[in-house]
């Protein structure tokens, strides 16, 4: 995978017991494999305990959903009031975006950018109650991770831990009326385009910041 895309579903991972479990599953599958096919080394380790050591610090609580434990966040994230929890592969992107700040534009919307390195825009985005994103389309890839709230686009509904894969064949605008707001982490590897009304006129701006973002 792309060191981008191995982040978010790496965060996701941190946010989801679901896929956190299956992952825990296919690690054994892989030490009792390595086992059975390197005997003489085996018979001088001990696999089941050096797998127990590894993940017993695992993540672990009822429901598909699950936030990263008090006692592992270590870095949170602050706006207007609100404290948002980090899952921990994106904590030092955290550190990153509060040192910066954050910008606010029009329609309710607030953006941290960050470097995650390559050719992608990476930003914490945070979305007040009531905000709607104009209706725009895709000119590549748009992998999103919601880390805090609920938000809709025409498509679907997403929740805390939900991953977003979107493409040059989605077109959607997002909103949210959850009364806490929403806060995503989003990568593009490539400018948004605006397809309804006025914000067509945003192409162009749209295009300028993603390169100067990204250069």
């Amino acid at each position: 995978m792309s060191p981008a895309l191995s982040l978010m579903i790496a965060s996701h991972m941190d946010m989801c017991k679901k896929c956190m479990e299956s992952f825990d599953l296919l690690q054994e599958r892989a030490v009792n494999s390595f086992e059975s096919s390197h005997n003489s080394f085996a018979d001088n380790v001990d696999f089941s305990q050096m797998f127990k050591d590894i993940t017993e610090d695992k993540p672990f609580c009822d429901g598909y959903y699950c936030p990263v434990p008090q006692s592992v966040v270590t870095t949170t994230l602050q706006l207007e009031g609100k404290v948002f929890n980090i899952p921990q592969p994106l904590q030092r992107f955290a550190e990153k975006a509060r040192n910066q700040g954050w910008s606010k534009h029009l329609g309710k919307i607030w953006q941290a950018g960050v470097t995650i390195g390559g050719k992608n825009l990476a930003q914490f985005i945070y979305m007040e109650q009531g905000c709607v994103v104009p209706e725009h389309s895709h000119t590549g890839n748009e992998i999103t991770l919601v880390i805090d709230g609920q938000f809709s686009d025409g498509m679907s509904s997403y929740d805390s831990g939900d991953l977003i894969f979107l493409n040059d064949s989605h077109t959607h605008s997002p909103y949210t009326a959850n009364h806490n707001g929403c806060l995503v982490f989003s990568i593009v590897d490539s400018p948004l385009h605006f397809t309804d009304g006025w914000a067509k006129l945003i192409n162009p701006l749209s295009n300028l910041y993603f390169k100067a973002n990204t250069d």
